[in-house]
């Protein structure tokens, strides 16, 4: 290819991507650049809780660096164009430090927070603190248990739900907005990210984030990309539609309803991997996950943990 032609190229990706970053029905106002919404925007505009936030485990703000939550600009879209696309799948592995928490999630912090992306969350030094989140991609009858025990506990979680599950499920939606607690964006199609084009991947993003603020009034800041799969620019193209990329410190085979694993080997798999800034990813169709909540809940707090709301 010589120069002249990926001049050109250069110049049809940077408008391409100008195009498909664009707003919701031509009213989605969403400052990316500065990513400002982070974690206190994505909350509905107005909403009455039944938990009141004082009574949900939270932090301080006094963080430490496991995750930096330092504001960064979001690539414009000629280096967007630039960067590279190979596929990578994301797993924490077994590998960790001092601390039990895995140094592939330390080290995806380091390598890819300029993109405001994250595979485990901030520690404190006014306390251990982990987060929980749980994948939604259809309904198993279990998700109403699951806000039940948060409800009981006093704990807020995210929920990272797919456009599918959102529009066949609104009261269970509502509920979670209700109750305080954060939901995350985990696409349209549930497609791994890299493998589309530009504009299709924003639009897997914006598609959710629209139709939760159209029907909501809720606007999301966190995005999962399914299967864990991301490049640079899947990364990059997320900053840019104004949303935080969040992979996971934990998670485990937990998705296949006719296979489920053990309880008891289960609930030492997850008490044992725990760590200060653990992001646990659990998938709400897991009826051992559901069965085992109460009792993580209480070992996680037993042992001075935080269950924090998401905060990064």
């Amino acid at each position: 290819m010589n120069d002249k032609t990926k001049k050109i190229t250069a110049l049809v990706l940077t408008a391409l991507l100008s195009l498909s970053l664009s707003s919701c029905s031509g009213d989605k106002d969403k400052e990316s650049s500065t990513s400002s919404q982070a974690s206190t925007s994505s909350q509905q505009t107005s909403t009455s809780s039944d938990i009141p936030s004082s009574s949900l485990d939270s932090t301080s703000s006094d963080t430490s660096s496991a995750a930096e939550t330092i504001v960064r600009p979001a690539p414009d879209d000629a280096t967007i164009a630039g960067l590279e696309n190979e596929k990578k799948g994301w797993g924490p592995g077994y590998n960790v430090d001092s601390n039990n928490c895995p140094v592939s999630a330390t080290d995806f912090n380091k390598s890819y927070n300029k993109y405001e992306a994250y595979a485990v969350g901030n520690t404190s030094s006014n306390g251990k603190r982990i987060y929980l989140t749980f994948d939604e991609g259809y309904e198993n009858g279990y998700t109403e248990k699951i806000l039940d025990v948060l409800k009981e506990k006093n704990v807020s979680a995210t929920f990272f739900v797919t456009l599918p599950y959102i529009e066949s499920e609104p009261e269970l939606i509502q509920r979670m907005i209700d109750e305080g607690h954060t939901i995350g964006n985990h696409s349209n199609h549930h497609k791994s990210m890299p493998t589309l084009d530009s504009d299709t991947c924003v639009s897997e993003i914006d598609d959710v984030y629209c139709y939760l603020k159209e029907h909501y009034g809720y606007e999301t800041t966190y995005f999962r990309p399914p299967m864990g799969e991301y490049s640079a620019r899947s990364l990059a193209l997320t900053q840019k539609s104004g949303h935080k990329t969040l992979l996971w410190s934990f998670a485990y085979k937990d998705w296949l309803t006719d296979d489920q694993p053990d309880p008891e080997e289960a609930y030492k798999r997850i008490t044992e991997a725990t760590h200060d800034g653990a992001i646990y990813l659990l998938h709400a169709v897991s009826k051992t996950n559901t069965e085992l909540l109460p009792r993580l809940i209480d070992y996680w707090r037993a042992e001075g943990y935080t269950i924090a709301k998401m905060d990064l």
